[in-house]
């Protein structure tokens, strides 16, 4: 039985793609469960296709696909689109995954007939020699499954994240749902969260403190990248796109709920913003809807945040300052 699909987007990885690849291939499954590997290139311009297709010669369950450079949730759909697994496992190709883990995952979703199952993680920054485990607070383990819905509710203003790596999905809640990123836009990853937690109100999930994805925080990587205008643009767009999805898929009763997401969100933008030069927030000032911060006062995930979208509407200097002292960011 092909019993997982583990799909990696690949760019310019070439450090790190055999350490990736190999604590994939070297799981231990039961007897009769089978994986392969989607690797999708996205227009890698150093070695990492080349590593990559030797792995693929020597092991038949590896598919390696190549594409012009495209975009993260571009490579991640076209994966998921040849994908036959029952379950489907996101992994990034710097990153890499503790030894016989999976199994214990999808033994667990097996049993649970989960249709997605969420983990910790392990962050490893690399420039600082540093790790930092992501446990989940003991409040949100589940013992048995509950409704995506519940869960959404008692994660929000505790332990809310939106990576897709942190876990295991059964591919047909995916498909059946037509779940997928967003395309040509960075924080996707935003808005897919969002719809897995309320697409649909059966959906049944566990969260669980197993810790077992190791997520690295490089130099180069889309996380350390620079703030640009782009980036802000983005957010923008995953704003857009989540408060339609909430006003067409989220009862009345859960849109207070929902929209703490899209806060979650805001709050992030509203940083970056202050990380731009002063002709960039001219621009970007005249395209943010002031629906949004108003949305991200009444419904803030955090009731600390609320102040911060207040002074954003009345005293972007104060907030600026308040941010500066706070993070110790140089702002522009």
């Amino acid at each position: 039985m092909l019993i997982l699909s583990v799909i990696i987007p690949m760019y310019n990885v070439e450090q790190y793609i055999k350490k990736c690849l190999d604590s994939v291939l070297n799981q231990n499954f039961e007897i009769g469960y089978r994986i392969e590997v989607i690797i999708v290139d996205d227009g890698s311009t150093d070695n990492s296709y080349f590593i990559a297709n030797e792995y693929a010669k020597k092991c038949s369950n590896i598919i390696l696909l190549k594409q012009k450079n495209s975009g993260q949730s571009i490579t991640r759909n076209r994966a998921m689109s040849i994908a036959k697994g029952k379950y489907i496992f996101f992994c990034d190709s710097d990153d890499f995954i503790d030894k016989n883990s999976l199994s214990k995952l999808i033994d667990i979703c097996e049993k649970n007939k989960l249709d997605f199952l969420k983990t910790g993680w392990k962050t490893i920054y690399e420039e600082k020699n540093k790790i930092i485990e992501n446990v989940p607070p003991n409040k949100l383990i589940s013992l048995n499954y509950e409704s995506s819905i519940n869960y959404f509710k008692r994660s929000i203003s505790n332990w809310y994240n939106v990576v897709p790596w942190n876990g295991i999905y059964l591919r047909e809640f995916l498909f059946s749902n037509k779940l997928l990123f967003p395309e040509k836009i960075q924080f996707e990853d935003n808005t897919f969260a969002l719809k897995t937690f309320f697409v649909n109100y059966n959906t049944r999930i566990m969260q669980i403190s197993n810790t077992f994805y190791n997520a690295r925080i490089r130099k180069g990587s889309i996380t350390n990248e620079k703030i640009e205008i782009k980036k802000i643009e983005d957010q923008l767009k995953n704003i857009d796109l989540m408060n339609e999805f909430i006003e067409t898929h989220v009862k009345k009763s859960d849109k207070k709920f929902a929209k703490r997401a899209v806060a979650s969100l805001t709050s992030t933008m509203i940083d970056y913003y202050f990380q731009l030069g002063t002709a960039d927030r001219k621009i970007i000032r005249s395209k943010i809807n002031l629906k949004i911060i108003v949305d991200g006062i009444l419904c803030p995930q955090f009731k600390s945040t609320r102040i911060k979208f207040c002074l954003f509407l009345l005293s972007k200097t104060i907030l600026e300052f308040i941010l500066k002292r706070k993070s110790g960011k140089n702002y522009v």
